[in-house]
């Protein structure tokens, strides 16, 4: 309505779910900033060599920042990988007009959900 964007964090959750409003642009954004064109797309899935440096992702949350780390949103070790040389990635477009932030911004971090407030 207001042309927010909304995000909710969900422990529960693998992946960064991302809008299909914003997903392209933070995907093409994400490897243009790495300087790295070799990716592809397929089944709503990103895949790219897993030696290659990816930059950390930021989410603004109620003035705070959110992190998820390339080790947190890369993964090697999937079925049917190729000995660890390619990775997917953790980032998928979702369908809907927020974003669900999930593991990748949970990892190296102590999360406790206050039920009474809804503040994590």
């Amino acid at each position: 309505m207001d042309n927010s964007i909304y995000s909710i964090i969900d422990t529960g959750s693998t992946a960064l779910s991302i809008s299909a409003l914003y997903y392209e642009s933070l995907i093409v954004n994400l490897f243009e900033k790495a300087g790295i064109d070799d990716w592809k797309y397929e089944q709503g899935v990103i895949f790219t060599k897993c030696k290659y440096k990816l930059p950390k992702i930021f989410f603004l949350l109620d003035a705070y920042w959110i992190e998820a780390n390339p080790k947190d949103y890369m993964w090697a070790d999937w079925p049917g990988n190729d000995g660890g040389k390619t990775c997917l990635l953790f980032i998928m477009p979702t369908n809907s007009p927020m974003n669900i932030l999930g593991m990748p911004v949970h990892v190296d971090y102590y999360t406790v959900h206050d039920p009474k407030t809804g503040i994590v």
